[in-house]
């Protein structure tokens, strides 16, 4: 577990312990933000708190930028919570964000700990990149536009190659950007370099028709 990840799983277990007030927690991170707001909500929840302290939480997550799906499903686990280790909540709830991304035609970041489950079933484009890579800047509204146009059909999921350097190694990733077209786990097709809104489109239409 990485520093900011630990970070992260602490004031959470402070916020599931009533030690810290949900509206207190100050992240620049989108992410991190709308996790620790549904973990909150999931918090009050299982707990049994107010109606009003629940609306708040609602509240609090759909501004952070959660989805109504997210939320639900939050609902749906928080009665489980009390039985659950706080590490695998955490990842019930980035499971929930990742799959209501990809049903809505969002880009989600995965890191070293994610990539396998994420990539291990059906269809999904990696986009192996770094922030101090110019290319991979001009590639992400490409992707941006390629996860709203095939929708469902597969995942779009971008790995920094700082983070996930295990992943990059396995894979023989040499350059950014690299993006790899997996198939319940297996690699089915490289590109190398910027690639082009249709090239990909393309290229998941027909796989997912085999």
């Amino acid at each position: 577990m990485g520093e900011q990840e630990e970070e992260i799983l602490s004031e959470i277990m402070e916020l599931m312990n009533g030690k810290k007030d949900p509206a207190s927690v100050q992240d620049k991170d989108a992410l991190s933000v709308k996790l620790k707001n549904l973990v909150a909500l999931g918090a009050a929840i299982a707990s049994q708190q107010e109606p009003e302290v629940i609306n708040v939480c609602v509240e609090n997550c759909l501004k952070s930028g959660a989805t109504i799906q997210n939320v639900m499903a939050v609902l749906q686990k928080a009665i489980l919570m009390a039985q659950m280790p706080v590490e695998t909540y955490i990842k019930t709830v980035k499971d929930a964000i990742l799959e209501t991304n990809t049903m809505s035609g969002l880009v989600t970041e995965v890191d070293s700990h994610e990539f396998e489950k994420v990539v291990s079933e059906g269809i999904t484009l990696v986009d192996f990149w770094a922030p101090w890579c110019g290319p991979c800047k001009m590639q992400g509204p490409v992707l941006d536009a390629v996860a709203k146009k095939i929708g469902g059909k597969a995942k779009i999921v971008k790995a920094n190659v700082d983070k996930v350097s295990d992943a990059a190694d396995k894979f023989g990733v040499r350059a950014i950007p690299t993006l790899v077209l997996f198939k319940d786990g297996q690699e089915m097709q490289r590109f190398i370099g910027m690639q082009s809104e249709g090239t990909l489109v393309n290229a998941i239409v027909s796989l997912s028709s085999f």
